[in-house]
């Protein structure tokens, strides 16, 4: 039988308020930025406000704090953010990984 995709991800902020639950303080979470772009900056709770809003600080250089984040632009951070100077150094590490760049230039 047909069974049609979930269109809302159980750990977006929606489904959250939806299951009547809620992020304790310091739950990693996304804050999304852009919808079209689909642009997401990570970011921790600070606290829980009445009507499924957050306060969240986020993660970058800036520590940047943001009142009243609407649960609906919220998702329960999956992985870790990367800086991609780390994914270089970790790349230059692998043993043999340069080797067959060269080679087959």
């Amino acid at each position: 039988m047909f069974a049609p995709p979930h269109r809302i991800s159980p750990t977006s902020g929606s489904a959250m308020a939806a299951s009547g639950r809620s992020w304790p303080p310091s739950t990693a979470v996304d804050r999304l930025l852009d919808d079209v772009s689909d642009i997401w900056a990570a970011a921790v709770v600070v606290a829980r406000k009445p009507h499924g809003r957050y306060d969240i600080q986020y993660t970058d250089a800036t520590g940047n704090i943001e009142r009243d984040v609407e649960f609906s632009e919220l998702r329960l951070r999956c992985l870790d953010a990367v800086e991609p100077s780390s994914l270089e150094s970790k790349e230059a590490d692998e043993p043999g990984r340069n080797a067959s760049v060269a080679s087959s230039e």
